[in-house]
C-alpha cells in the first residue's frame, strides 16, 4: 500500500474486487453447504462439459482429466506410412550429431529427434491407445514375427524406422475470430517482405536501365531479362493496387502443419511441426492421449492456441483437440474450476467453481468449422463418451427453440442416458424471458433434463457489470475516499436499474402532473 513521505498516512485504495460474487454460490447455497460439509465439494464426482471445448491451459483447470473432440474438426488422417532414415550431421554447423529424416506430406523435409524411442507399430488388430488392452500396452518385447525389441532397435540405429504422416490446415482448428486476427498479423509480415522484395527488383531494374542507355541495342536475352524484372515487379506490387487485386494477392490459406506419428513400444505419440520449419530434433517426445499424461502444448506465440491429442482407429486417426471458443472453459470454471491460493496452495473458495473437488471431462460438441455450432453426431458421440468415461453429471449449455417438447432423437438418447445409466443431465434453458415460450430446448422442454434458466443477483450485477471506482479517481492515478464513495453509490444505482425501469412508467405519470420528469 502506498504511503506518504512521513511514512504514516496511508493512501486509501479502491475497494477489493468481489470475486466471490462472480459465481452464484451464495445464491444457490453452495457456499453454505460446503462450509457445513467441507468434504462434499464434488470430490469423487466426474462432470462432463458438453460445449465448445475446455482449454487445458486455462486457470483453474488442473482437475481437467480428459478432453474429447466429438465433432471431428481436429481429425487428421495419419494412415500414410513411411520410413524415416538415419542422417548424420555432416554439413557445416551441424556438428557430429544425427537425426531421423522423412519427407512430410507438405513436401517439407522433417528432421526427427534421435531421442525419440521409435518402435515398430503394433499389429492391425490392436486399437488406439485408449482401447488397447493393458497387457498390450505394457512391455511389448516381441513383434508378430518374433523379433525382439533389442533387435529392432539395433536395426533402427543403423537404418530406418517406421512413422505415419498426416497434414492439417491451422485454420480448420482455430476459431473464426482467431483466424481473422492471425490473417491480419500475417498480412503485416507478408506485406513487409513483399515490400523488401519489390525494392530489390526495382534496384535491379534501375541497374538494367543504367547499363543499357540505348535499350534498342539490347540483345534478345537482355530484353527478356528486363521484361522478367518488370513482370516480377508488377506481381509484387499487386497488393498495393485495387481492393480486388489486394484480396487476390493477400488471400491467406494459413499455416499447414505436418504431423508425424510413431509408436514408442507402449503408446502412440504424435509430433506437430507447428513452426513450419521442419526441424523437430530439439522437440520433446511426441504427445500421447491427453488422459494418459495430461499434456498440452501451444501452437505458437502469435496464436496462443493450446491443444492436446488423442488417437483412434489403431493410431491411424490423430485427433488434435482445440476449443472452438471460450464458452466451454467459462462453463467448466463455474461448475468445478479449482483455483489455488498463492500461499498454502489450497483451494481458493472465492475464485473456484461450485464443486472444485470434482474432475472435469471436456466433450467438444461445437464444431470449429461451423462457427462452434453443435451437430447431432457430436452430441451423440458426447453422450456415448459420457457413459464410457463414467461421468456422474453432464452439463450442456447449448440450446435453441423447439416446437414440440420431449421429442426427437437427441431427447430419446438423453432419456436413456438418465434413466438407464443414471447420469444427471443438466442443461441451460436459455437467457430469454421471463415469459411464455422463452425457454430453450432441450433444457426447458425435456423432462429428463434439469433445466436452469438465466439469473443475475444484485451481488452478481455488482461484480460483473458495476464500476469499481469513479472516473475522477482513475484519472487522478489512485483511489480516494470521495472516489470510493462515488463508486459505491454508482454500483448501488446500477443494481437498482432493473427495478427502476419496471416502475418508470408509473413515475412518468406522477411527474407529469407537476410538470417534471425523472430520467432513469
Amino acid at each position: 500500500m502506498a504511503v506518504f513521505e512521513d511514512d504514516e498516512a496511508e493512501v486509501p485504495m479502491r475497494p477489493a474486487f468481489p470475486a466471490e460474487a462472480l459465481v452464484p454460490k451464495c445464491e444457490t447455497n453452495a457456499s453454505a453447504f460446503v462450509a457445513a460439509h467441507p468434504e462434499y465439494d464434488g470430490r469423487g464426482v466426474t462432470v462432463g462439459i458438453l460445449d465448445t471445448g475446455v482449454d487445458p491451459g486455462a486457470a483453474g483447470m488442473g482437475n481437467l482429466v480428459d478432453v474429447v473432440d466429438c465433432t471431428g474438426s481436429g481429425d487428421v488422417d495419419v494412415s500414410t506410412e513411411a520410413r524415416a532414415r538415419r542422417v548424420e550431421g555432416e554439413d557445416e554447423g551441424e556438428g557430429e550429431g544425427w537425426w531421423w529424416e522423412v519427407e512430410g506430406l507438405s513436401g517439407r523435409t522433417l528432421r526427427l529427434s534421435p531421442g525419440w524411442n521409435i518402435c515398430p507399430f503394433p499389429g492391425a488388430d490392436q486399437a488406439g491407445n485408449e482401447d488397447q488392452d493393458q497387457d498390450q500396452n505394457q512391455g511389448q518385447d516381441e513383434d508378430e514375427g518374433g523379433r525382439s525389441a533389442g533387435e529392432d532397435k539395433e536395426e533402427a540405429s543403423a537404418g530406418t524406422v517406421p512413422v505415419r504422416l498426416g497434414i492439417k490446415r491451422a485454420y480448420e482448428l482455430f476459431p473464426s475470430k482467431l483466424v481473422r486476427r492471425l490473417e491480419a498479423h500475417r498480412a503485416v509480415a507478408f506485406e513487409a517482405a513483399q515490400a523488401g522484395h519489390a525494392a530489390e527488383v526495382r534496384a535491379r531494374l534501375a541497374s538494367w536501365h543504367g547499363s543499357h542507355p540505348d535499350a534498342a541495342k539490347a540483345t534478345r536475352a537482355e530484353v527478356r531479362e528486363r521484361e522478367d524484372l518488370a513482370s516480377l515487379l508488377a506481381v509484387l506490387e499487386l497488393g498495393a493496387g485495387s481492393d480486388e487485386a489486394r484480396e487476390l494477392c493477400l488471400s491467406d490459406p494459413g499455416p499447414l502443419y505436418d504431423c508425424v506419428v510413431y509408436h514408442d513400444g507402449e503408446r502412440y505419440r504424435a509430433a506437430i511441426d507447428a513452426g513450419g520449419h521442419g526441424d523437430l530434433t530439439s522437440a520433446a517426445a511426441g504427445m500421447t492421449d491427453y488422459a494418459a499424461e495430461r499434456e498440452f502444448r501451444t501452437f505458437g506465440s502469435a496464436d496462443l492456441m493450446n491443444y492436446a491429442v488423442n488417437f483412434y482407429d489403431g493410431g491411424r486417426v490423430l485427433s488434435i483437440v482445440c476449443d472452438a471458443g471460450a464458452h466451454g472453459s467459462h462453463v467448466a470454471g463455474i461448475a468445478a474450476g479449482r483455483q489455488t491460493s498463492p500461499g498454502d496452495g489450497g483451494v481458493d473458495g472465492s475464485k473456484s467453481g461450485a464443486a472444485p473437488g470434482a474432475d472435469i471431462i471436456s466433450f467438444k460438441i461445437g464444431d470449429t468449422r461451423l462457427g462452434s455450432m453443435e451437430t447431432g453426431t457430436a452430441l451423440t458421440r458426447a453422450m456415448i463418451g459420457a457413459v464410457r468415461k463414467k461421468c456422474d453429471v453432464i452439463n450442456l449449455s447449448y440450446g435453441e427453440g423447439a416446437a414440440v417438447a420431449n421429442s426427437g432423437r437427441f431427447v430419446r438418447l438423453a432419456e436413456d442416458l438418465v434413466h438407464r445409466h443414471g447420469v444427471v443431465f443438466v442443461s441451460s434453458a436459455g437467457n430469454n424471458g421471463p415469459a411464455l415460450s422463452t425457454v430453450g430446448a432441450p433444457g426447458g422442454t425435456s423432462s429428463a433434463l434439469i433445466g436452469v434458466a438465466a439469473y443475475v443477483s444484485p451481488d452478481m450485477m455488482r461484480a460483473e457489470y458495476g464500476m469499481m471506482t469513479s472516473a475522477p479517481a482513475v484519472a487522478g492515478g489512485g483511489g480516494t475516499e470521495e472516489g470510493a464513495a462515488d463508486a459505491e453509490a454508482f454500483v448501488e444505482d446500477a443494481t437498482n436499474v432493473a427495478a427502476a425501469t419496471e416502475s418508470n412508467e408509473e413515475e412518468e405519470d406522477d411527474s407529469a402532473e407537476d410538470g417534471t420528469k425523472e430520467v432513469v
